[in-house]
């Protein structure tokens, strides 16, 4: 069965614009288990913004499925990570605090050493990566588990050519993961429209989304929203 991972990062962010205790993502989280979410993600900012301290040590405590913690390759991040031992750990690029993330990571040594260090801490890992089979190819020689690829070009084209161009190197990339036996995700950018298409991508084994849902469940809950999009996968 595909994997829906909802993150909740949004969620942290309507919080802290109020400086309030609500909408909780700890709470939040367990409302995703219970309507079949397959795991919960969140970013883990030196900001604090967002999600907080609190929320990844709650969060850890309390998620029944999969936690995945979302980090650029940077070593005061790296060290922060792994005090709270999340089951899959999502190397992205360098971000500001709720800025939009429309590209992956590239692969270079500095990764390489990342990856080593991370596994003799027995951490499973996943890379987000652009939609380029050349950047897939070097990523599978490396001891990973999991690959996401980030869709922020298709989210945002609209041409008809484009997008289909799009869709032959996103398929091409999740053939190659699927290929090399590593999970293959899709994520930064997902909404309830253009992921119809990739549903259609049978190696694309897990989707994870966050805005979109977020912003839908204000008019139909949170709970719907989430039901509403694991029928659209399975």
């Amino acid at each position: 069965m595909r994997k829906l991972c909802v993150k909740l990062d949004r969620i942290a962010g309507l919080r802290q614009l109020r400086d309030s205790l609500e909408p909780d993502p700890v709470a939040a989280a367990v409302v995703c288990e219970l309507n079949g979410a397959d795991s919960v993600s969140v970013r883990l900012t030196s900001e604090q913004s967002s999600i907080q301290p609190r929320d990844i040590k709650l969060l850890r405590q309390m998620v029944q499925t999969q936690l995945n913690l979302e980090i650029p390759n940077r070593q005061d991040y790296l060290t922060m990570a792994l005090k709270y031992k999340p089951d899959m750990l999502t190397i992205i690029p360098a971000y500001k605090d709720g800025s939009v993330m429309h590209n992956g990571i590239k692969i270079n040594r500095n990764l390489q050493e990342t990856v080593d260090e991370l596994r003799k801490s027995g951490m499973n890992i996943c890379l987000l990566l652009d939609p380029d089979p050349m950047q897939i190819k070097q990523a599978i020689k490396l001891d990973i588990q999991a690959i996401e690829i980030c869709i922020g070009n298709y989210a945002l084209l609209k041409d008809k050519t484009e997008i289909s161009k799009e869709l032959i190197n996103i398929r091409k990339s999740a053939e190659l993961i699927h290929q090399s036996q590593f999970t293959c995700a899709v994520g930064h950018g997902l909404d309830y429209q253009n992921i119809k298409e990739l549903v259609k991508i049978n190696e694309i084994r897990e989707f994870r989304i966050g805005y979109a849902l977020i912003a839908r469940s204000i008019f139909t809950g949170l709970d719907k929203a989430i039901r509403d999009l694991r029928k659209m996968i399975d």
